[in-house]
């Protein structure tokens, strides 16, 4: 008998690791005022950066030794036309043999986002996370109040005797979620990026603290590390970064990633993930898309039919 979506064996081999990665490779949450060093790309400011993202696309897959390929994922970045809004999407998929177990996985993530200049950053309006298999699945949206107090955080099941509808307090900080943060350290909203530094990082919206200790190595061991590499080519900037906590069920540990010299991910290393030991995700392709720009933005998903993001 299948397992539930985000239960079975598979669920820390691919989707706790695919998480992780998009947490740890992005270096997200940098408090402001503790980096220094070149501007963001694309302009002077944290919002003249947005407009050199819109349109990116970034396929990812991941392997572990057991398995040379267990998923593939595509990050996608896209402006709500006539607005300050852009969406981001993430979706995931196992492959192989794993895929055939797991009957067709696919999780899907996607945040709605506002550019915010009394913040200077980005702004999640709503965020979902949702993982079928053939013939089931589950949701999980949050969809942040307008004056950032909190979050409304909706479980969504097929049987709607299952899930619920919770209220959580931001105590007066401002939340992100995975993709926001994200997106939000790439434009410079935390600071400009810099080698050589160490950060704590503050949570996103979930209800334990969840802390990821990080450091950028500086040039000097940056060049050292690269000539190690079997395949060096496109890894300027290294980081290694630490989780205190267990994430997802999934991941704990440490990471150790590589990005490219325009700071997007290009490779990272976790070394304790459930049931697979060392997990690896790496980028495999960067492009745009050929129409960046949405005509409306999309609703929260809130009904209890599967979502698909189109």
């Amino acid at each position: 008998m299948a397992s539930e979506p985000g239960k079975g064996p598979f669920n820390c081999s691919r989707r706790g690791f695919m998480r992780a990665a998009l947490l740890a490779l992005g270096s997200m949450w940098i408090p402001r005022g503790h980096v220094h060093g070149a501007a963001p790309p694309g302009g002077s400011s944290p919002h003249g950066a947005v407009g050199h993202l819109v349109g990116e696309v970034l396929q990812y897959r991941a392997r572990c030794p057991l398995v040379a390929e267990v998923a593939s994922g595509e990050i996608r970045f896209r402006k709500i036309g006539g607005t300050e809004q852009y969406l981001a999407t993430l979706e995931t998929r196992l492959q192989g043999v794993l895929g055939l177990v797991t009957l067709q996985r696919v999780d899907l993530f996607a945040s709605l986002m506002e550019w915010s200049e009394r913040y200077g950053r980005l702004l999640p309006l709503w965020h979902a996370d949702q993982v079928a298999t053939k013939g089931s699945w589950r949701r999980k949206v949050l969809t942040f109040d307008s004056d950032r107090a909190g979050y409304v955080e909706h479980r969504l099941h097929p049987d709607p005797k299952r899930g619920g509808v919770r209220r959580w307090k931001s105590a007066g900080r401002i939340l992100d979620d995975p993709l926001s943060a994200f997106y939000n350290w790439r434009i410079g909203a935390f600071g400009a990026l810099g080698e050589g530094r160490s950060y704590v990082v503050d949570n996103l919206a979930r209800k334990e603290p969840l802390s990821l200790r990080f450091h950028t190595s500086p040039e000097e061991e940056s060049r050292r590390l690269r000539a190690m590499e079997p395949e060096p080519l496109g890894k300027v900037y290294h980081l290694t970064a630490h989780l205190d906590v267990e994430l997802h069920e999934a991941f704990s540990g440490d990471i150790e990633a590589w990005l490219d010299g325009d700071w997007v991910p290009v490779e990272g290393r976790a070394n304790r993930v459930r049931l697979v030991g060392e997990a690896t995700a790496y980028l495999v392709r960067k492009a745009r898309i050929s129409e960046p720009e949405l005509p409306a933005a999309p609703p929260p998903p809130l009904s209890r039919e599967l979502w698909r993001i189109t």
